[in-house]
């Protein structure tokens, strides 16, 4: 299950607990990474079954390798970044959170899910995961409204 806003908000440790990022491939991103920005993003859309839809995130944008003076972000940054995003924009707290990380590979932005923290004496690592596509008439249990949307994408 993908962490929402209101279970990063609602995290309780100290504000000099380090924070740490792992990604899926076991990469972990400590020490020197920077929070560029966070962003309210809402995406529309029809899904498969012809049903619209209307999703929002809580981007947090991670740039790698250009953190201020080498120092780790702590807890603490982070909560006061999320307090200042919410004062100036709409944050929805249902909104799932994704990580867009920059430097995995030259040039391209990923993005993650947050799935899971772990706390240690090296600080709270918040665990990433990817972020797939679903057939969303598939996911509610109710198939495709039509039938050749029943055959492309609901028969199995």
């Amino acid at each position: 299950m993908h962490w929402k806003l209101r279970d990063l908000m609602a995290m309780d440790y100290a504000a000099s607990v380090a924070l740490s990022v792992s990604l899926p491939d076991g990469t972990d991103i400590s020490g020197d990474f920077h929070i560029t920005e966070v962003r309210d993003e809402r995406s529309r859309g029809l899904d498969c079954g012809r049903n619209s839809f209307e999703t929002r995130f809580s981007v947090i944008v991670v740039q790698r390798g250009n953190g201020p003076d080498g120092k780790r972000p702590t807890v603490g940054l982070l909560s006061g970044i999320l307090n200042q995003s919410r004062a100036h924009l709409t944050l929805d707290p249902d909104s799932e959170i994704v990580l867009e990380v920059d430097g995995i590979r030259a040039g391209t932005l990923e993005r993650y899910a947050v799935s899971d923290s772990v706390l240690s004496d090296d600080g709270l690592t918040l665990r990433a995961s990817p972020l797939g596509t679903v057939c969303r008439p598939a996911l509610a249990g109710a198939c495709c409204s039509t039938e050749p949307a029943r055959g492309a994408c609901c028969s199995k």
